[in-house]
């Protein structure tokens, strides 16, 4: 049976692979909100 719980390294993964997209495509707003947010989960 799989784990279907994420753990937290699981959960910052994902809006730090999109703050990446986001930083290629040259979106800086969204990559300074992204990394707010990751600010706050890590603590």
């Amino acid at each position: 049976m799989e784990n279907k719980d994420m753990s937290k390294t699981d959960l910052i993964a994902m809006p730090v692979s999109i703050r990446e997209v986001a930083r290629a495509n040259g979106e800086m707003h969204t990559v300074e909100h992204i990394d707010k947010i990751l600010d706050e989960v890590r603590k």
